[in-house]
């Protein structure tokens, strides 16, 4: 009996095994890089249809409310909201999460509380979309227009 011809073989299943689990390890990885790239592509290009316009932002100075006008042109899905960025005179910032889609061609008042309407400066605005497993894409794209 050949021992050494039968460890020839056992060693050539071996590496072939080992090379079979380092490619599967390999593809998984790739894989989910594809498959997260991918929908990022897909929401960007969603974000891409979507055209919105601020035509009036008013915060009221013994208000913490601001009252912003947003249009939106035709085109584009359904989104799940708009994310607010409202500027101050010094720099700093403050968000505001509004819910819900704008129809195509509609113009809408959306208000957003709870801010220092004193000394707000400027408003920039986003369309967001919700992904599957919940987190948010934001386009980004913005319209923004200096608070009156």
């Amino acid at each position: 009996m050949e021992k050494k011809g039968l460890s020839s073989i056992v060693t050539t299943i071996i590496i072939i095994g080992v090379g079979l689990v380092a490619v599967g390890v390999v593809w998984y990885v790739i894989n989910n890089v594809i498959i997260e790239q991918t929908e990022d592509i897909t929401y960007s290009n969603k974000c891409l249809k979507v055209n919105l316009m601020v035509t009036h932002a008013n915060c009221s100075v013994d208000s913490t409310a601001c009252d912003v006008l947003v249009k939106r042109s035709a085109g584009g899905e359904t989104f799940d909201g708009l994310n607010m960025i409202f500027y101050k005179a010094d720099g700093t910032s403050e968000t505001n999460i509004s819910i819900g889609n704008i129809d195509p061609l509609a113009t809408v008042r959306k208000q957003a509380s709870g801010l220092d309407g004193n000394s707000n400066s400027k408003v920039e605005v986003y369309a967001y979309f919700t992904k599957e497993d919940e987190t948010t894409h934001l386009c980004s794209q913005a319209s923004s227009v200096d608070i009156s």
